[in-house]
């Protein structure tokens, strides 16, 4: 006998998948909101006030407190330093004050803890965030070099303390490290023009401490994650890229949720986890579309003189001359000649952007081009 069509029915849609990321992400929504109301609420309790010390200092409170209830149990979430002195623009000093301090107090106990307050062994550092109340042009300055110097005070610490160049001589690179600068207000928005600039200028003064014979690392001191819980935020592409980083920019609300923190998280997890089965579960829309990218170096339009030499600036101040050698076969052209008669980069001349051979696409051929001794 077969089942009656309403039993029939109801059996059909039991069995059908129940998806569990919408809720997850209006969970990490939430959590968002719920600190952003909290903000508000020591905004109404003080009134109008041009002394935000004690405001500051509640904000970086919330996020310590939101990170200590998504990290391992074997990290802490502090404020305070790492232990260890280096020379950073011609001054011997230690580490700036971290306002949110994540390290392994598994591995490495803390050298001193008063509360909140903790000074680190330098290889316990997991991670180094700058809070400020309200992102305007100032303070997204301040906190962009507060991290970039943290994170390079704390590669020439552990380059000075070890025998072992950065301690991870198997692999030759510096321990993953996550910085950020996370903002509770923001008066910037969506300005990729002044991000960049702030960028690439901090890559600029960290090339000093690159080290001949090991891997460049004025790139990789750049913070992954900038940005404010109501406005917009950058997002770095991967975990980190030595040669030259990409930016995203997102908005931080999406149709109805705050999708700002949830990314935050993400790519804390980045950092360190490599496999996504190691993560915690994520949600972020499908749908979710950048405003737009910028790779932290670029080129101007290159230009080929009367003699047939082909001219490459970089944004960074770095410049070569090349020679045409030979047409070539099927190679990733770095620049294609395009109908009206301007070289067009392609994505090859953004991450190999200090090339030694040019390849150009012109007219169905690939040309070869040399760089000039």
């Amino acid at each position: 006998m077969s089942e009656p069509p309403a039993q029939a029915s109801a059996k059909s849609a039991s069995t059908t998948p129940f998806s569990l990321e919408p809720g997850l992400r209006e969970y990490y929504s939430s959590q968002a909101e719920l600190m952003l109301a909290q903000y508000e609420n020591i905004n109404r309790l003080l009134g109008p006030t041009h002394d935000w010390t004690h405001p500051g200092d509640f904000c970086e409170i919330l996020l310590r407190d939101f990170l200590r209830r998504f990290l391992p149990p074997s990290w802490s979430v502090d404020k305070g330093f790492f232990y260890g002195r280096s020379s950073v623009e011609v001054e011997d000093t230690h580490c700036p004050e971290i306002d949110v301090l994540i390290h392994d107090s598994q591995q490495f106990r803390p050298l001193f803890r008063m509360g909140d307050f903790v000074i680190v062994q330098p290889q316990a550092v997991r991670g180094m965030i700058q809070i400020k109340r309200t992102l305007t042009k100032t303070q997204v300055r301040k906190g962009i070099a507060n991290a970039v110097n943290a994170k390079q005070h704390l590669l020439n610490v552990l380059w000075s303390t070890s025998t072992m160049g950065w301690g991870y001589p198997a692999w030759g690179l510096p321990p993953h490290v996550f910085t950020a600068v996370v903002g509770f207000a923001d008066k910037v928005g969506d300005d990729p023009a002044f991000y960049h600039e702030c960028l690439l200028n901090s890559y600029k003064r960290c090339l000093v401490y690159d080290r001949p014979e090991t891997q460049a690392t004025s790139m990789y001191v750049l913070p992954s994650f900038i940005g404010s819980l109501t406005s917009h935020f950058l997002f770095l592409d991967g975990p980190c890229n030595f040669r030259n980083q990409t930016y995203h920019r997102y908005d931080s609300i999406h149709g109805c949720d705050n999708i700002c923190i949830q990314a935050f998280l993400y790519k804390f997890f980045q950092v360190f986890l490599q496999a996504a089965h190691e993560m915690p579960p994520f949600a972020l829309p499908g749908d979710m579309k950048p405003l737009g990218s910028f790779p932290i170096l670029q080129f101007e339009v290159p230009s080929i003189d009367a003699a047939g030499n082909l001219s490459l600036l970089r944004n960074d101040g770095w410049a070569a001359t090349y020679r045409k050698t030979s047409t070539t076969g099927a190679r990733q052209p770095h620049l294609v000649l395009t109908d009206t008669g301007e070289l067009q980069p392609t994505g090859l001349l953004h991450s190999d952007h200090t090339p030694q051979e040019l390849f150009v696409g012109k007219e169905g051929t690939i040309e070869q081009y040399e760089m000039a001794k």
